[in-house]
């Protein structure tokens, strides 16, 4: 089968050919901002993509990187807060409203490839391209993912260590 052209990222903040808009660079700092658009370039733009469209979303953004922040500031690494509270509670404790079909446990997670330890945008990726599942999730590989059409991507770094990467892509909400 032929990979689909990459991906364009609409409305809000467009991503084309790997290139993130302005309008990205406006909140937090300019570290996380420019991880965060490299990640989005490398998620946008690779070859394997098979969604034809993904767009920014802002609460997905938001909440990408407080978990990203959240697993720096008390050195952890989790798709499950120690609160017991998953990614999908997260976003639509936000006021991201996910699809039914969605696993609505407090820890349920449809959403979330997470990484650690990773100094770049390219190595994280990596990481998870040798992982089935984050590969499945990030590149909408199955019919579970492939539906899942906007995204959010957060990274921290822990003073002084180590960097945590996320990225939340999720199906537009009651649909």
């Amino acid at each position: 089968m032929a990979a689909l052209p990459a991906c364009i990222v609409q409305y809000q903040v467009p991503v084309v050919r790997g290139e993130a808009a302005p309008e990205v660079r406006r909140d937090g700092d300019s570290l996380a901002d420019a991880r965060e658009r490299e990640m989005a370039a490398i998620l946008t733009g690779s070859a394997e993509q098979r969604r034809p469209r993904l767009a920014w979303n802002a609460i997905l953004a938001q909440v990408a990187r407080e978990r990203a922040r959240d697993m720096a500031a008390r050195g952890y690494f989790a798709h499950v807060a120690p609160e017991g509270l998953g990614a999908n509670t997260l976003v639509e404790r936000a006021g991201f409203a996910l699809p039914a079909a969605y696993d609505h446990a407090l820890a349920g997670n449809n959403i979330e490839s997470a990484a650690e330890g990773y100094d770049s945008a390219a190595a994280a990726w990596r990481d998870w391209m040798g992982s089935p599942h984050h590969r499945a999730h990030l590149l909408g590989l199955e019919p579970q993912f492939s539906a899942q059409s906007e995204f959010g991507i957060g990274f921290a770094q822990r003073p002084g260590g180590r960097v945590y990467w996320v990225v939340l892509i999720a199906e537009p909400g009651g649909r």
